[in-house]
C-alpha cells in the first residue's frame, strides 16, 4: 500500500505596493474614530504668599487665591524670601520634606520618609551680603528609594477612616532664619515658615480602558488608540480540510 501526500501549491509571490504617505489628518474619504486632544500646559502666572512675623515667602507660578500651592512633575519650587532687618540674620535655610504616614488601629503607626532635602540659601561669612529679598529655586525629584529599589514619588493623598485607618502622603516646604550668637534678642517662632504643598505628578487622570466585547483589545499596548476586532470564518466543505480561519 502506497500513501501519497499531495501538497497545495502556494500562489506566486509579488511584492506589494509601497504604503501611502502617513498623515495624522484624515483625507476626504477618511474619518477619525477616536482622538485624544493633548492639553498644552501653561504655567500659572499668579503667586502664593505666606507671611509670619519678619519673614515673608512668595512662591511663583501659582493660581491666584489658592489655599495650598500645587506642583506637578519636573516643576521647580521657585520664589523669593522677603526679610526684615537682614543684618541680624546669620543663616537662611530651605528644607523640603515628603512623608507617608500610615496609622492602623490594630497594627500601630508607621512613618516613611519619601524625601528629605535641606539647602543653605545664604550664610554669613560667605563673601556676600544678605539683602532684603533673597530669590531661590529648587527642583523636585520624581522618584525615591524604598528598600533598595527606586519608586515613583506618590502624589499628595489623604484618607481618614476614624480611628481605624488613616493614610496620608504629605509634602512641606520650610524656610528658616537663624540669628547670630551676638544677638541679644531671641529668635521667635515667626522667623520660621512651614508651607504644606500638594504634589500632583499628572495634570489629568489616567484614561480608563475602553469597554469591548473581545479580550484581545484589552491587552494591546495602546488599547485607547487602536481598535481590534477578532472573528472566525468557517469555510464550506471544499475547504473543510484547512480548518477555520482566524482574522484579527
Amino acid at each position: 500500500m502506497t500513501l501519497r501526500i499531495e501538497y497545495a501549491t502556494l500562489p506566486a509571490y509579488s511584492p506589494s505596493e509601497p504604503s501611502p504617505a502617513y498623515s495624522h489628518r484624515p483625507t476626504r474619504d477618511e474619518r477619525s474614530l477616536q482622538q485624544t486632544c493633548r492639553r498644552v500646559f501653561l504655567a500659572p502666572t499668579g503667586t502664593f504668599i505666606r507671611k509670619s512675623g519678619k519673614l515673608k515667602v512668595t512662591l511663583f507660578e501659582q493660581e491666584d487665591g489658592i489655599d495650598v500651592p500645587i506642583y506637578t512633575q519636573n516643576r521647580d519650587i521657585s520664589g523669593v524670601i522677603a526679610i526684615e532687618e537682614p543684618h541680624k540674620i546669620s543663616k537662611v535655610t530651605l528644607k523640603i520634606e515628603g512623608k507617608l504616614d500610615t496609622r492602623i488601629a490594630v497594627g500601630g503607626s508607621k512613618v516613611t520618609d519619601l524625601m528629605r532635602f535641606s539647602s543653605t540659601l545664604w550664610e554669613k561669612g560667605n563673601g556676600s551680603e544678605l539683602s532684603g529679598h533673597l530669590p531661590f529655586s529648587q527642583s523636585l525629584p520624581s522618584t525615591f528609594i524604598h528598600e533598595g529599589s527606586q519608586k515613583c514619588l506618590p502624589p499628595t493623598y489623604c484618607v481618614h477612616e476614624g480611628s481605624a485607618f488613616n493614610f496620608a502622603v504629605k509634602y512641606t516646604l520650610t524656610i528658616s532664619l537663624s540669628q547670630g550668637r551676638h544677638s541679644v534678642e531671641l529668635l521667635k517662632r515667626s522667623d520660621k515658615i512651614e508651607i504644606p504643598f500638594n504634589y500632583h505628578p499628572r495634570s489629568r487622570p489616567h484614561r480608563p480602558i475602553l469597554t469591548d466585547a473581545h479580550f484581545l483589545p484589552t491587552i494591546k499596548s495602546c488599547p485607547e488608540e487602536w481598535h481590534q476586532t477578532s472573528s472566525t470564518i468557517r469555510g464550506g466543505k471544499e475547504v473543510e480540510a484547512y480548518g477555520p480561519i482566524h482574522c484579527d
